[in-house]
Protein backbone atom coordinates (compact mmCIF):
# COMPACT_ATOMS: atom_id res chain seq x y z
CA UNK A 1 0.00 0.00 0.00
CA UNK A 2 2.63 2.66 0.81
CA UNK A 3 4.33 2.16 -2.50
CA UNK A 4 1.25 2.32 -4.55
CA UNK A 5 -0.04 5.89 -2.65
CA UNK A 6 3.96 6.93 -2.64
CA UNK A 7 3.97 6.76 -6.38
CA UNK A 8 0.71 8.58 -6.51
CA UNK A 9 1.02 11.70 -3.74
CA UNK A 10 -0.99 14.83 -5.87
CA UNK A 11 -3.35 16.64 -4.63
CA UNK A 12 -4.17 15.10 -1.05
CA UNK A 13 -2.44 15.03 2.11
CA UNK A 14 -1.88 11.32 4.10
CA UNK A 15 -1.65 10.56 7.30
CA UNK A 16 -0.01 7.12 8.44
CA UNK A 17 -0.79 5.27 12.01
CA UNK A 18 0.99 2.13 13.61
CA UNK A 19 1.24 0.45 16.69
CA UNK A 20 4.36 -0.62 15.87
CA UNK A 21 8.03 1.94 15.33
CA UNK A 22 9.25 -0.19 12.78
CA UNK A 23 6.00 -0.18 10.45
CA UNK A 24 6.08 3.86 10.30
CA UNK A 25 10.04 3.96 9.92
CA UNK A 26 9.25 2.05 6.07
CA UNK A 27 6.45 4.11 5.28
CA UNK A 28 8.68 7.54 6.16
CA UNK A 29 11.42 5.61 3.71
CA UNK A 30 8.91 4.62 1.54
CA UNK A 31 7.50 8.52 1.09
CA UNK A 32 11.18 9.73 1.79
CA UNK A 33 9.99 12.67 4.08
CA UNK A 34 7.27 14.14 1.28
CA UNK A 35 5.55 17.06 2.63
CA UNK A 36 1.95 16.09 2.32
CA UNK A 37 2.48 12.82 4.24
CA UNK A 38 2.07 12.57 8.73
CA UNK A 39 3.15 9.57 10.61
CA UNK A 40 1.95 8.67 13.72
CA UNK A 41 3.22 5.82 16.15
CA UNK A 42 -0.33 5.33 18.13
CA UNK A 43 -2.87 2.98 19.10
CA UNK A 44 -5.90 3.20 17.18
CA UNK A 45 -7.98 4.26 19.99
CA UNK A 46 -5.78 6.62 21.63
CA UNK A 47 -5.09 8.22 17.98
CA UNK A 48 -6.97 11.82 18.38
CA UNK A 49 -7.96 13.21 15.10
CA UNK A 50 -10.73 15.77 13.27
CA UNK A 51 -12.60 13.35 10.82
CA UNK A 52 -11.05 12.62 7.49
CA UNK A 53 -12.73 12.63 3.94
CA UNK A 54 -11.41 8.55 3.83
CA UNK A 55 -9.99 6.60 5.99
CA UNK A 56 -8.37 3.04 4.78
CA UNK A 57 -7.36 -0.20 6.97
CA UNK A 58 -5.19 -2.09 5.41
CA UNK A 59 -4.53 -6.07 6.55
CA UNK A 60 -4.53 -4.88 9.94
CA UNK A 61 -8.11 -5.92 10.99
CA UNK A 62 -6.95 -9.45 12.22
CA UNK A 63 -4.74 -7.74 14.71
CA UNK A 64 -7.35 -6.39 16.92
CA UNK A 65 -9.02 -8.46 19.67
CA UNK A 66 -12.48 -6.97 18.68
CA UNK A 67 -12.89 -6.07 15.11
CA UNK A 68 -16.29 -4.87 15.90
CA UNK A 69 -14.44 -1.96 18.34
CA UNK A 70 -11.64 -0.92 15.67
CA UNK A 71 -14.59 -0.56 12.77
CA UNK A 72 -16.52 1.66 15.10
CA UNK A 73 -13.51 3.81 15.86
CA UNK A 74 -12.53 4.15 12.04
CA UNK A 75 -15.94 4.72 11.28
CA UNK A 76 -15.81 8.03 13.76
CA UNK A 77 -12.29 9.10 11.91
CA UNK A 78 -14.44 9.01 8.56
CA UNK A 79 -16.27 12.00 7.25
CA UNK A 80 -18.04 9.44 4.78
CA UNK A 81 -15.53 6.55 3.19
CA UNK A 82 -14.26 3.71 5.11
CA UNK A 83 -11.66 1.18 3.03
CA UNK A 84 -11.17 -1.83 4.88
CA UNK A 85 -8.75 -4.55 3.10
CA UNK A 86 -9.03 -7.70 5.43
CA UNK A 87 -8.34 -11.39 4.75
CA UNK A 88 -12.07 -12.92 5.72
CA UNK A 89 -12.97 -16.82 5.57
CA UNK A 90 -15.78 -19.36 5.27
CA UNK A 91 -15.92 -19.30 9.17
CA UNK A 92 -14.87 -16.99 11.50
CA UNK A 93 -11.38 -17.65 13.47
CA UNK A 94 -10.71 -16.08 16.76
CA UNK A 95 -7.40 -16.77 17.62
CA UNK A 96 -5.20 -15.07 20.85
CA UNK A 97 -2.00 -15.92 21.22
CA UNK A 98 1.15 -15.68 23.29
CA UNK A 99 5.04 -15.84 22.67
CA UNK A 100 5.12 -16.27 26.50
CA UNK A 101 6.21 -19.48 28.01
CA UNK A 102 4.71 -18.66 31.07
CA UNK A 103 1.23 -20.00 31.99
CA UNK A 104 -1.03 -19.50 35.73
CA UNK A 105 -2.22 -23.02 37.35
CA UNK A 106 -5.45 -23.70 35.11
CA UNK A 107 -3.10 -23.72 32.32
CA UNK A 108 -3.58 -20.14 30.72
CA UNK A 109 -0.18 -18.31 29.11
CA UNK A 110 0.38 -15.04 30.35
CA UNK A 111 2.06 -12.01 29.30
CA UNK A 112 1.44 -10.39 26.24
CA UNK A 113 -1.59 -11.57 23.87
CA UNK A 114 -1.35 -11.24 20.18
CA UNK A 115 -4.51 -11.94 17.63
CA UNK A 116 -4.69 -13.09 14.09
CA UNK A 117 -8.55 -13.53 13.17
CA UNK A 118 -10.01 -14.26 10.13
CA UNK A 119 -13.83 -12.87 10.27
CA UNK A 120 -16.36 -13.99 7.76
CA UNK A 121 -17.27 -11.22 5.00
CA UNK A 122 -21.09 -11.02 6.24
CA UNK A 123 -19.91 -11.09 9.46
CA UNK A 124 -17.56 -7.67 8.76
CA UNK A 125 -20.37 -6.46 6.11
CA UNK A 126 -23.12 -6.28 9.12
CA UNK A 127 -20.77 -4.79 11.48
CA UNK A 128 -20.47 -1.88 8.99
CA UNK A 129 -23.94 -1.47 7.97
CA UNK A 130 -24.78 -1.54 11.74
CA UNK A 131 -22.54 1.68 12.53
CA UNK A 132 -25.01 3.31 9.86
CA UNK A 133 -22.77 2.79 6.05
CA UNK A 134 -25.56 2.76 3.45
CA UNK A 135 -23.42 1.11 1.01
CA UNK A 136 -21.07 -2.25 1.95
CA UNK A 137 -19.57 -3.91 -1.06
CA UNK A 138 -16.44 -5.90 -1.78
CA UNK A 139 -14.94 -4.99 -5.17
CA UNK A 140 -12.66 -8.00 -5.94
CA UNK A 141 -12.32 -11.51 -4.55
CA UNK A 142 -9.03 -13.83 -4.96
CA UNK A 143 -9.85 -17.43 -3.66
CA UNK A 144 -7.38 -18.81 -1.16
CA UNK A 145 -9.00 -21.53 0.07
CA UNK A 146 -10.00 -22.19 3.13
CA UNK A 147 -9.97 -18.29 3.51
CA UNK A 148 -9.99 -15.69 0.46
CA UNK A 149 -8.29 -11.91 0.48
CA UNK A 150 -11.14 -9.29 0.08
CA UNK A 151 -9.65 -6.28 -1.38
CA UNK A 152 -11.26 -4.04 -0.56
CA UNK A 153 -14.56 -3.34 1.56
CA UNK A 154 -15.92 -0.34 0.45
CA UNK A 155 -18.08 1.81 3.13
CA UNK A 156 -19.85 4.58 2.74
Amino acid sequence: LYYSLAARMSGFTYTGVDILDQNISEAQRVFNANGQVDFHVADLHDFKCDPYDIVVCANTLYNFPNAALALERLAGMTKKYLLVRALVGEVSLYIRMSHDDVFDSQGVPGGHWYYSNIYTESYLFGVLKGLGFKSVSSLRRVPIPPARITAPILAA
